[in-house]
């Protein structure tokens, strides 16, 4: 026990600092890489990554603030960017402008312009690329239920509605 404690006590070797340096700084051998923890740490969030998706899937990756809160908020709320609330709008919106868009542009993986709000793809974005996926391919194809399924769920409804008979 007296061993360990002395170990803790004892002034940090380089051997030590090199690892935590390791952890804290991007690798540079190429300048354009992150470094695992960043990349974990960016991923983690699923509001960044449907922002990186719905990026990629623009044309020449470039969008407006305006219209990446209004796609996003549309697909975290299931429905058509048109029947989004202005509150759901605003809460997305505001989300992206004070945190997930300045982390992002933090590690150069977009070029964010806050007073235009507009949004583009950084240098270091082919990196991230690979472990975004598709998930917002096209964001303006959202699934609507046709005549029939909204036909079927009306009834359903209605069956729940209607109270039960009691039976003598």
């Amino acid at each position: 026990m007296k061993e360990t404690i002395q170990q803790l006590l004892e002034p940090e070797t380089e051997t030590n600092q090199e690892n935590i340096k390791e952890t804290l700084e991007p690798e540079t051998e190429n300048p354009q890489a992150l470094h695992k923890n960043h990349l974990h740490h960016l991923l983690s969030n699923p509001r960044r990554r449907a922002t990186l998706r719905y990026l990629q899937n623009q044309p020449n990756q470039t969008t407006t603030l305006k219209n990446m809160a209004k796609h996003i908020a549309a697909y975290e709320n299931q429905t058509n960017p048109q029947k989004i609330t202005t509150d759901q709008r605003k809460k997305t919106y505001v989300a992206l402008y004070q945190t997930h868009l300045p982390k992002l542009n933090q590690h150069q993986i977009i070029n964010y312009k806050q007073k235009r709000g507009t949004i583009t793809t950084g240098p270091k974005f082919p990196t991230i690329q690979p472990y975004i996926g598709d998930q917002l391919q096209n964001p303006n194809n959202y699934i609507t239920p046709s005549k029939n399924q909204k036909t079927t769920i009306q009834k359903t409804i209605n069956k729940i509605k209607t109270p039960y008979q009691i039976i003598k």
